[in-house]
């Protein structure tokens, strides 16, 4: 009972830690869930924790660097595959190595191996709460993205670095050769063995399997069951997965911690075979929502540990004093100096690594063979390197690890070597290097002043680049003089801003769009701009829509206007055009996301909706003048659509409805997620009923969306 109590307490820690984030975001919920597991321990509150390392490994920290593997930028890990590598082994090594030598030096009661053991659990990082940092500060170019995947892959490289020191401490013997050898047996074996899984899983295409299974059972239970059992056993899967993976790989002495992140990125890779088609939208919702989950909640959990924990590690301090408190906290400022020396030096050494942005194209090699100037961006190498270093923040892994160290060792009952003051040093260093880094990166990141000429320079580059490709790709290829002429005028339009441009680099664009998968870099634009930054709800749903969606949408945009929020959606037939008619009939605002140049309405038959829209409202879209509204645009507009709202209202969706689409866009960027009930008779609201059994608000009126929808710029 008391172990049921303990988690839910733990649970509800991590939450308010959350929420007091969200009112102090430069402060990160980790810190505020630390000093909330800190306080609860002094609470007559009959917690128990008994921590059993591998199980905390296999249970919390498997499933971590498998989601966040499986949810990691696959365009990113690839384009800054080497600075990634680089942190992520290189300089856990050289952590390991440099820091351990450091610890023994100035500890000489800690032995060697102890002191490599100690730098191995003080070598991973954390970018979640570098990203609770840094929220709204503009980071050198790439640079968030190299520190997730060094968070990803270094966890793993660490891990197996602490373990190898373990073993060489158990048994008393420690060879470089042998530690290298067994480094690269569990690294190696390891991620052959993620791979391996994962391969099998993407060839054998299971979800595809499962599918065609749950049709044969489909003739003799109805519909709906399969449906819901499809979603649960497909999420099922997802959270044991690396689990099975872990013990897996442990089993044949390979790192199953490298085992599970390998298989993550090769899923990730390969995921639109497991979220492909063959399943449906509300599966697809489920899985990406209970990964979130899962993720945001074990993340927490490990920080409320720390510090529920803290109160008995300093007692075990004063209790067996191997170090005084005192001496111990003068070593926890030392050591972490030393991890920001070793962290700056190494990113100062491999600088050029980090710029892969500058090799992206033939044009930017050409450039940089002949000047030998990298893109730079606003930070020159020392800022660079100054700023990756104190990005360098310790958390979960560090933790996990260190509380992997035994009491004893062995079967000789013989007590761990200072076990209490190097829990007491890993829990400071994790704490000072937040504290640091949420105090100087403020203030050596530059701000939105700081950098306006710069900015304004920028954007008229863009701008003046998207122009020139405007004409390589249109005016230059056209035949007739007409053509010439008409697509002049064109250009002249606008350079002169009759059809204006914001760019990603501008002051007015939004904050949330900027966080969006693959945000927009320039948007064309008609109407009021203004109208992005405004609390916002995108209306959307079927195109052959029923007289119920229309009186639904009567019912609900008249509550939304008279909030002042504002409505997008997409201009398509059907609920897309309802919804703006709608809102300009009650006087309100709306804002229409287009899959089109500007010059080029469609539907056709909504030609003056678009004139009234743009007279009253906004028009945007990310393509030039002239393009066509191929079907691709479309539901990749819907990105934008997602990002700009606060909130997505589904009103009418088959199963297979690309309205769906947009709400899961909206999820996985954390939006709220509306849908209008329907009969379960229609095949129109299928996919409606679908999104709220897996958890969307369900919408009785305009006041419910209005209610629950959560303002942030």
């Amino acid at each position: 009972m008391e172990i049921l109590i303990t988690i839910s307490v733990f649970i509800i820690l991590v939450i308010i830690g959350s929420f007091l984030n969200k009112y102090i975001p430069r402060i990160p919920a980790a810190l505020f869930q630390i000093i909330l597991g800190f306080l609860v321990s002094y609470l007559a509150i009959p917690l128990h924790f008994e921590f059993e390392s591998e199980a905390f490994m296999a249970l919390i920290i498997a499933p971590l660097l498998f989601t966040d593997a499986y949810k990691a930028s696959r365009s990113e890990l690839w384009l800054y595959k080497k600075p990634i590598v680089y942190m992520a082994v290189g300089l856990v090594i050289t952590t390991v190595v440099v820091v351990g030598y450091f610890i023994n030096y100035i500890i000489p009661s800690i032995s060697l191996g102890a002191a490599f053991a100690l730098a191995a659990i003080l070598s991973p990082t954390d970018a979640v709460a570098v990203k609770s940092i840094t929220k709204g500060m503009k980071l050198p170019k790439g640079l968030m993205s190299i520190l997730e995947g060094e968070s990803l892959l270094n966890d793993a490289a660490g891990i197996v670095s602490f373990k190898i020191a373990l073993a060489a401490i158990i048994t008393g013997t420690f060879s470089l050769a042998n530690a290298s050898r067994e480094f690269i047996i569990a690294a190696i074996g390891g991620g052959l063995f993620g791979v391996l899984v994962g391969s099998v899983i993407i060839s054998a295409k299971f979800d595809i399997i499962i599918s065609e299974k749950f049709d044969i059972i489909s003739e003799k239970f109805d519909n709906r069951k399969y449906s819901n059992s499809e979603s649960s056993i497909l999420v099922l899967i997802q959270l044991i997965l690396p689990i099975v993976i872990y013990f897996s790989a442990e089993e044949f002495h390979f790192s199953g911690i490298i085992a599970v992140v390998f298989a993550g990125i090769l899923l990730n890779f390969e995921r639109y075979l497991l979220q492909g088609d063959s399943l449906s939208n509300q599966t697809v919702i489920s899985i990406n929502y209970n990964q979130d989950t899962v993720s945001y909640v074990l993340n927490g959990f490990v920080f409320v540990l720390l510090g529920y924990l803290l109160p008995g590690i300093f007692k075990n301090m004063i209790t067996y004093p191997d170090l005084d408190v005192q001496t111990a906290m003068f070593y926890v400022i030392l050591i972490t100096i030393a991890l920001i020396i070793t962290r700056f030096i190494f990113v100062y050494i491999f600088y050029v690594s980090f710029q892969q942005h500058t090799f992206k194209t033939s044009h930017n090699i050409v450039e940089f063979l002949k000047t030998k100037q990298l893109d730079v961006g606003d930070y020159s190498r020392f800022e660079y390197a100054l700023i990756t270093s104190l990005c360098g923040i310790h958390g979960t892994v560090t933790l996990a690890t260190a509380l992997m160290i035994p009491i004893t060792i062995g079967t000789t009952g013989e007590h761990f070597p200072l076990r209490n003051a190097i829990l007491f040093i890993a829990s400071g260093v994790v704490l000072l290097s937040m504290i640091i880094g949420t105090i100087f990166l403020p203030f050596i990141i530059k701000t939105e002043d700081v950098e306006i000429e710069h900015k304004n320079y920028e954007r008229s580059k863009v701008l003046n680049e998207v122009i020139n490709k405007l004409q390589e790709k249109y005016y230059n290829k056209l035949n007739t003089d007409s053509e010439r002429m008409g697509y002049a005028i064109a250009i002249k339009k606008l350079q002169e801003q009759k059809v204006k441009v914001i760019t990603i680099l501008d002051g007015g664009y939004p904050q949330r769009l900027k966080e969006i998968y693959l945000p927009p870099i320039v948007l064309f634009y008609r109407g009021n701009l203004s109208l992005i930054n405004q609390r916002a709800v995108a209306v959307v749903g079927s195109r052959d829509h029923s007289k119920y969606a229309k009186d639904c949408i009567r019912e609900i945009i008249p509550a939304l206007v008279k909030d002042d929020i504002v409505v997008i959606s997409g201009l398509a037939r059907g609920v897309d055009t309802l919804a703006h008619e709608e809102t300009l009939k009650a006087n309100g605002s709306t804002i229409a996301v287009i899959g089109s140049g500007l010059d080029v309405v469609y539907p056709l038959e909504n030609s003056k909706l678009y004139d009234l829209i743009a007279k009253r409202g906004l028009i945007l879209s990310e393509y030039p003048l002239q393009s066509r509204p191929l079907k691709f645009h479309f539901p990749y507009r819907n990105r934008i659509i997602a990002g700009l709202s606060h909130g997505v209202c589904v009103i009418e969706a088959k199963e297979k409805s690309g309205s769906l689409i947009t709400a899961n866009l909206a999820l996985s960027e954390n939006r709220e997620v509306f849908a209008v009930p329907g009969s379960i008779f229609s095949i129109h609201s299928k996919g409606t009923n679908s999104l709220i059994e897996a958890g969307a608000c369900l919408v009785s009126s305009g006041e419910t969306i209005s209610k629950n929808l959560k303002y942030f710029p």
